[in-house]
């Protein structure tokens, strides 16, 4: 880590769901129930807010390159990968991220239409973010390497 000052963690950062909304809180029950979290803001939202929660985490002017990839699957060998990616990070702002997107993707066939990664349960973002055009170099090498 380039900053002793700064610590990974560990988050779920957003849910979405059209489910009835007991059904959903059920759903999570079990996340809010786990270990000590150090915030706790899931509740509900309309979705317009929802499409704008993470926009301040986004700033005008700082530097951005990401790679993803859609997975149909989380095996264990790559949970190991992405915490050894995690470990490397350069900047407090990058970030590595997991979300799960089954659902209506899933449902119709490959051959349906022009969308495509039917088979896709989860897509996997490595953000890189940082503030000064003079770490351009690390930080997209950091985001770009896929090993």
């Amino acid at each position: 880590m380039a900053d002793p000052l700064w610590k990974p963690i560990v988050a779920v950062l957003a849910l979405a769901t059209a489910a009835d909304p007991r059904r959903a809180e059920k759903a999570v029950a079990p996340l809010k129930a786990f270990g000590k979290p150090i915030g706790d803001v899931l509740v509900r939202r309309p979705y317009p807010q929802m499409q704008s929660l993470l926009d301040a985490t986004q700033p005008k002017g700082r530097r951005y390159y990401w790679k993803s990839e859609y997975l149909p699957r989380i095996e264990p060998a790559l949970c190991e990968k992405v915490i050894e990616h995690a470990a490397r990070i350069r900047s407090p702002h990058s970030a590595v991220i997991l979300f799960q997107i089954e659902g209506a993707l899933n449902q119709l066939r490959e051959e349906h239409s022009s969308v495509g990664n039917r088979d896709a349960r989860y897509v996997l973002n490595v953000a890189g973010s940082w503030e000064r055009a003079d770490e351009d170099t690390a930080n997209v090498e950091c985001a770009a390497r896929r090993r």
